[in-house]
């Protein structure tokens, strides 16, 4: 019999079929700003950046979370539009996001303002995935952006958020995520 701490606490990773299946619920909710749209978005891009529940989420629907330094100073967790920095094929920045300007968005550059793991402001860039634009982190990420935009949510707040179908507006949380899987 293995001890507890032998036991390897891996969860079954989310397999193709998932991806497909939010993809369908995604689509099928027919808001761009909805809940289960922003979910298959984190995902996609959770699948290439692996963040904590505490980079993307919020643990109240409408409360920040904050870290606090010793020195008083207080900083968002979660990842901000700020975050965020689009560029096209010749590495020029994009500044203005819309549903047209997703097809030349080449690149995205995240960085990190604070991790558990102490990196703190480490950067990573991604390249779009033109083979399968439904999986790819690139698109997700912008769509992210313009949805908070789209919710006139400031760029220095946290960017996932969704709306009600009450026309609510909210932040994603970890217990939303779970019931929406």
């Amino acid at each position: 019999m293995l001890r507890e701490e032998q036991v390897a606490r891996q969860r079954a990773p989310l397999d193709n079929k998932i991806f497909a299946e939010l993809q369908r619920v995604a689509h099928a909710s027919k808001c761009d700003d909805s809940a289960d749209m922003l979910l298959r978005d984190i995902v996609t891009l959770g699948r290439y950046i692996g963040p904590r529940l505490s980079e993307y989420a919020q643990k109240n629907q409408k409360k920040v979370d904050v870290h606090t330094y010793p020195s008083g100073t207080t900083v968002i967790k979660a990842f901000t539009a700020n975050d965020f920095i689009f560029y096209d094929a010749k590495k020029h920045i994009i500044e203005d996001l819309c549903p047209e300007s997703i097809k030349s968005i080449a690149a995205v550059k995240i960085t990190w303002r604070i991790q558990k793991n102490r990196q703190n402001g480490q950067s990573i860039t991604l390249a779009t995935d033109k083979k399968f634009p439904d999986l790819c982190p690139v698109r997700s990420a912008v769509r992210m952006v313009i949805r908070a935009r789209h919710l006139q949510q400031p760029d220095d707040l946290p960017l996932t958020m969704y709306k009600t179908k009450k026309g609510k507006h909210l932040y994603l949380t970890g217990g939303k995520i779970a019931e929406l899987l």
